[in-house]
């Protein structure tokens, strides 16, 4: 498979009443609409399977329940519930997210913030392979320059230089918690949304913006500030 390279450069869709189908689907993602909550004090509950992993699970036994756990304070982005569980994400802001089930009784929800515009700035990552930088200029504007691949990880891919990759830059006014979407203005089909729910950013895009299986579909926390967007 050859390496393929795209570049998208956007504009941003956002004006008031002019949603379109494109920005109904991006946005639909159960993702972009998730919650936030907070681990309890003295609590470090652990992530569970989902049934698809392991029969009769998410279930409090200690076979569904995942190494991975999360610790008092940390703040996670909670959806769908299933029984005494609740889906939760968590990115611990170097390069790792877990996803998986916990029990709901274990975590607080937090009420719903706007965020000002300064907010959005700075470095975002949702693992190694997808990066984000957002600068914020005058009266909340923001600019942003993305980088995503696929096949990083695969030894062989790499020496075959089968690695595929994306490139995604724009601009535009945050209105106040989301983006977009925003699509290509080169001809591609390329299409990108944006949540801002600190200390996360939701993206979700159409696996229109790089080679193929190409996505910047995640959750991206904030590393530092932004590097050059221009």
């Amino acid at each position: 498979m050859h390496r393929m390279t795209l570049r998208a450069g956007m504009v941003a869709a956002l004006a008031a009443g002019s949603a379109a189908p494109a920005q109904e689907a991006l946005m639909a993602q159960p993702l972009f609409d998730a919650s936030l909550a907070r681990v309890k004090p003295a609590l470090s509950p652990h992530f569970h399977y989902d049934r698809s992993e392991r029969a009769g699970c998410p279930a409090p036994t200690a076979r569904c329940r995942r190494p991975a756990h999360l610790v008092a304070g940390d703040v996670v982005l909670i959806g769908e519930r299933r029984g005494g569980f609740v889906f939760a994400t968590f990115n611990d802001g170097r390069g790792h997210t877990t996803k998986g089930w916990i029990e709901s009784t274990a975590v607080t929800p937090l009420p719903p913030a706007t965020p000002p515009p300064a907010a959005w700035g700075g470095h975002w990552m949702a693992d190694d392979e997808a990066e984000i930088d957002i600068a914020v200029g005058a009266g909340g504007s923001v600019s942003f320059r993305g980088n995503a691949m696929w096949g990083s990880h695969d030894p062989q891919r790499v020496r075959n230089g089968g690695v595929h990759v994306g490139e995604i830059a724009g601009s535009g006014r945050p209105a106040p918690d989301r983006f977009g979407p925003v699509a290509g203005d080169d001809g591609g089909d390329c299409r990108i949304a944006m949540r801002l729910a600190p200390p996360y950013l939701i993206v979700t895009d159409n696996l229109g913006c790089g080679g193929m299986n190409v996505s910047f579909f995640g959750v991206y926390r904030r590393t530092g500030p932004a590097e050059s967007v221009n």
